[in-house]
């Protein structure tokens, strides 16, 4: 039933942008184990108009637009790294590894934009 709830990024993030939190490489699972292949990249991203829920947001067959060193250096003097995606996809799934079984939300995008210092492009 959940599975064929599609999310837009502005839906997810509650607005346009977001605070990039986290940057590391997406690898490959085969039945369950890492087969130390890199896919792509996966991003943290802290959503603040929508009370900061952190999502992630995987981007395959693309390297990192930014290093999580120079992302650590840059929220650390509060010059926070603001970004969008191209080509957002966002859905609803129901977590029941989890204690409640909470619905949570799995993104993909085509695309990681890095938005300039005040957070617009």
């Amino acid at each position: 039933m959940l599975k064929n709830i599609v999310l837009p990024f502005n839906t997810v993030a509650g607005t346009n942008e977001t605070i990039l939190t986290s940057v590391q490489d997406d690898k490959e699972f085969v039945d369950g184990k890492p087969t130390g292949r890199v896919i792509g990249s996966r991003y943290g991203i802290a959503c603040f108009a929508n009370g900061f829920a952190q999502v992630t947001v995987r981007v395959p067959n693309a390297p990192p637009a930014i290093t999580q060193e120079a992302l650590d250096a840059r929220n650390a003097t509060g010059d926070f790294v603001f970004c969008t995606f191209e080509g957002f996809v966002g859905k609803i799934f129901q977590d029941f590894r989890s204690a409640n079984k909470e619905a949570k939300i799995s993104a993909t995008a085509n695309a990681i934009k890095i938005l300039g210092d005040s957070g617009k492009s």
